[in-house]
């Protein structure tokens, strides 16, 4: 199969960075560089798995490969310079990927913050999740799960980047975790719903899905305009959740 056949295109006069341009030069080589290894990692991929990969799957495989080295690109502008400075052509030609594949892909530049965002609460979920199963109790759990989230945050170079932003004026992307933020809250009330009816199977789902919307929207909240401690704002919502799903036996 050819790759000018395959479901995305990629540039072929991609321009080399220069030494000592504006943008600095590690961010984008290291980019190009792993764009050159996708391909090579493709290509190996097509050549042993020939047998049982479709011409499809080959396709689907290509473009999930290039979709995030687009994100990747973006991610390391974004924190480099912020989100309002970055140029959706420059990230196409850093990512090795023509224009008007990165537009079929992700539509407009909204579309690649979102999915950006998207993409960053997707590995938070996984940390999450694994905070949320080491607890039985409820307000233990959810707890864990608040300080993890916060904490991570925190050291998380695209979020930091994007709140320490907003406050100066860049909220662009901010939008995706709040106003916008649609996909992560239902992925979150999805994955804390889920562990509280398990661990609390005599509340109504109805209270359980209230309680656990609330959570998730307040440890949002104390991400975006911090005003506690990381440990203070566990523990009051940790606090929160007691009231929200009292063990009837204690009433």
């Amino acid at each position: 199969m050819s790759l000018d056949r395959a479901a995305v295109r990629i540039h072929p006069n991609a321009p080399r960075h220069r030494e000592g341009s504006r943008y600095g030069n590690e961010p984008i080589e290291r980019v190009r560089t792993g764009v050159t290894q996708v391909l090579r990692g493709f290509t190996s991929v097509a050549m042993s798995d020939t047998r049982r990969m479709t011409g499809e799957s080959l396709r689907v495989e290509f473009r999930r490969q290039v979709r995030e080295r687009v994100l990747d690109t973006a991610a390391a502008l974004t924190v480099e310079r912020g989100w309002d400075r970055v140029r959706i052509g420059e990230v196409a030609v850093a990512s090795g990927v023509s224009r008007p594949t990165l537009y079929r892909e992700f539509g407009t530049k909204d579309g690649v913050g979102e999915a950006l965002v998207a993409r960053e609460a997707e590995r938070f979920f996984t940390g999450i999740a694994e905070q949320l199963e080491q607890h039985e109790d409820p307000p233990e759990g959810v707890r864990a799960a608040v300080r993890f989230t916060l904490d991570e945050a925190g050291g998380n170079p695209l979020l930091r980047a994007i709140l320490t932003g907003s406050r100066s004026g860049d909220t662009s992307l901010l939008p995706f975790l709040t106003t916008r933020g649609d996909a992560i809250i239902t992925g979150g009330n999805a994955l804390v719903g889920d562990w509280m009816r398990r661990r609390r199977p005599d509340v109504e789902p109805r209270t359980v899905a209230d309680a656990v919307d609330a959570i998730v929207r307040l440890t949002i909240s104390h991400l975006v305009s911090p005003g506690l401690s990381h440990s203070d704002a566990a523990d009051r919502l940790a606090r929160l959740t007691s009231c929200l799903i009292a063990d009837p036996s204690r009433v």
